[in-house]
């Protein structure tokens, strides 16, 4: 088995060590439920109620011989791209790497719009985790950045917010990379000013 990595390493590794870690179907599987992106296991009983499941490249049940897709319940449910493409897609976002051309290229896609899609998948599912769980930011010596962007449902529901088009406002620490996203109804000053003080420490 290759040596798998944990999410802090992730920042530190180069695609070749990437393209080691996911060049069979076993080594992707085995490092994404590592990184806990694939289940290990299943608690939805089978269609016979045995729910004797065990795990290979699908889960089958023992008794009644019932399967289902490992990605089952996961991000990675309904694509039909490989895990191995979705995960190197991921990463690469991760670095921002934009130019579609080059991954469609490196990723052997045909579609901007399946890069474009994905990418959003990313970005929404950030953007979930950042507004449900706001940091404070700002102080002495710091630099921060403030911006906006609107969020949608998206395919499969992967990004689904908090309606159906949700504008966001955000600051992220330039210097301690830590943001926090609010969801705004209006996005003027008697409605920002207020998240501002409350979520950004004073520089002195």
């Amino acid at each position: 088995m290759t040596d798998l990595v944990n999410v802090d390493d992730l920042d530190s590794i180069n695609t070749r060590k990437i393209h080691q870690l996911t060049a069979t179907q076993e080594g992707t599987i085995q490092l994404l439920q590592h990184l806990k992106l694939l289940p290990t296991t299943i608690t939805d009983p089978c269609p016979k109620g045995c729910n004797k499941w065990y795990m290979g490249y699908i889960f089958r049940c023992r008794e009644c011989k019932s399967k289902k897709s490992i990605r089952h319940g996961s991000f990675f449910a309904h694509s039909h791209l490989s895990l191995r493409t979705i995960f190197e897609l991921m990463y690469y976002w991760a670095k921002e790497e934009d130019s579609l051309e080059k991954l469609k290229h490196e990723l052997e896609i045909g579609s901007d719009h399946t890069i474009i899609d994905w990418r959003n998948f990313c970005r929404d599912i950030c953007a979930i985790h950042y507004t449900n769980n706001p940091q404070k930011i700002g102080g002495p010596g710091h630099v921060v950045e403030i911006d906006e962007s609107c969020f949608g449902k998206r395919k499969y529901e992967r990004g689904r917010l908090i309606a159906s088009q949700q504008w966001v406002f955000g600051d992220i620490d330039l210097t301690s990379r830590k943001c926090f996203l609010v969801p705004v109804d209006q996005r003027d000053a008697a409605t920002l000013i207020p998240i501002i003080e409350e979520f950004i420490l004073p520089g002195k």
